[in-house]
């Protein structure tokens, strides 16, 4: 199993993320884990990742409501791995460093984040699932994350239409913004909810309307809408880790794809 990152004070930026474009993009060997890296802080902050000392990507910017790809990066044997965050310009600050465990064939996410407090960032790391099922699939996997700076909890809902009509919809979680979070609970965050995937027209028979969802932000408890997504397709299959990202009241999503 693997322990969470240790936070060394805090982080977050502007709505800046970043995944790997090194080594692996999909599935780990049985032997190797692999990670993706994704810089979500609330201070702008473009920084470098350094996986065992190995610098492993530069970060770049990713518009809100939108989908992007964990690309992962292998880590070989190692189960013992420690992770640094550099400022992309100049080096010699580090925002963050830390250390994690890893299993052999299993896949983890890491998540930069939090404004900057005595010049640091928070770090996350989360079991991800990256298997791929076979067979007529008709559901996804979601989780969501809250790293919008300055945010009161945020509930996720999925709002789900056919032919454009709203038909029903799924709460994926109340979650308080994770740099409030003294410790956060790894196991939880790592789980998935299961939900109905999109579908074609006419893949669930004749005359059937193709369907979508609206991806909606709004405050725990409340009717109040922060950010509502456009019409987005939701993979059958596909597992997602879908986060808050801004700073509240300017809070948005954007959709990890981690398989």
């Amino acid at each position: 199993m693997f322990k969470n990152i240790i936070t060394i004070a805090s982080a977050s930026m502007l709505l800046l993320s970043s995944c790997t474009k090194n080594e692996s993009s999909l599935g780990s060997t049985d032997t190797e884990a692999a990670v993706s890296l994704t810089n979500v802080n609330g201070s702008s902050k473009t920084v470098n990742f350094f996986i065992n000392g190995e610098k492993k990507t530069l970060a770049g910017t990713v518009s809100a409501n939108n989908t992007i790809l964990g690309t992962y990066v292998g880590l070989g044997s190692s189960t013992a791995n420690t992770i640094s965050l550099s400022d992309a310009t100049v080096t010699t600050t580090e925002y963050f460093s830390g250390s994690f465990t890893t299993e052999p064939g299993k896949a983890y996410s890491f998540f930069a984040y939090d404004t900057l407090i005595a010049g640091k960032l928070k770090g996350l790391l989360l079991s991800t699932d990256r298997s791929v099922p076979t067979g007529n699939i008709t559901t996804a996997n979601v989780r969501f994350l809250n790293f919008s700076a300055k945010s009161p909890a945020l509930e996720l809902w999925m709002i789900r239409r056919v032919g454009g009509v709203a038909k029903d919809s799924v709460n994926i979680g109340n979650q308080p913004y994770m740099g409030s979070v003294a410790v956060p609970n790894v196991a939880t965050l790592s789980a998935y909810t299961s939900i109905k995937a999109s579908e074609v027209a006419g893949s669930a028979g004749v005359g059937v309307a193709a369907s979508d969802y609206l991806i909606r932000l709004k405050i725990a408890g409340t009717s109040t809408i922060v950010s509502t997504s456009a019409a987005t397709n939701i993979i059958p299959g596909r597992n997602y880790t879908i986060f808050a990202r801004g700073t509240y009241p300017s809070s948005a999503v954007t959709l990890l794809l981690n398989n």
